[in-house]
């Protein structure tokens, strides 16, 4: 009878180590289930950041190219700036000996042909300052 026992026993416990083997077996399918699931998470969100990335780095160079034209444009409008400086100095110059030349005409001892070169030059400084506000105009517009 002892022996019947100790084969019910023994029976017993095996079918006991199935049963938990089995369990085991469940609940390791169920974890490898849930990495599988968790990892293709991982692999959605690593992917989404890969082509966030790309479009940051697409975004970033047109950026670049962006602010090149912009300081290409600007050191043209510099330029710009420059000749009419130049420009604005040259006339200044002129205006500057027509107006000495006009403060030099005595009207009072002057010939008729001498007021009248006076008068000449007076127009000719009101042209040049009618160049300087267009000139002026302009560089405000670049």
């Amino acid at each position: 009878m002892e022996q019947k026992n100790t084969t019910l026993n023994t029976t017993e416990h095996f079918n006991n180590s199935v049963e938990k083997v089995e369990k085991n077996i469940e609940l390791l399918h169920t974890y490898t289930a849930e990495i599988i699931s968790s990892s293709q998470d991982v692999v959605n969100v690593v992917s989404k950041t890969m082509i966030a990335l790309k479009e940051l780095d697409k975004d970033m160079k047109l950026m670049d190219l962006s602010f090149q034209a912009y300081m290409k444009n600007a050191d043209v409008n510099l330029k710009k700036i420059d000749i009419a400086k130049e420009n604005l100095q040259r006339i200044n110059d002129r205006m500057d000996k027509t107006i000495d030349q006009i403060l030099s005409i005595d009207i009072n001892t002057a010939s008729v042909e001498v007021i009248r070169h006076r008068s000449e030059l007076i127009s000719a400084l009101n042209l040049q300052i009618t160049q300087v506000g267009n000139m002026l105009m302009k560089i405000l517009d670049l």
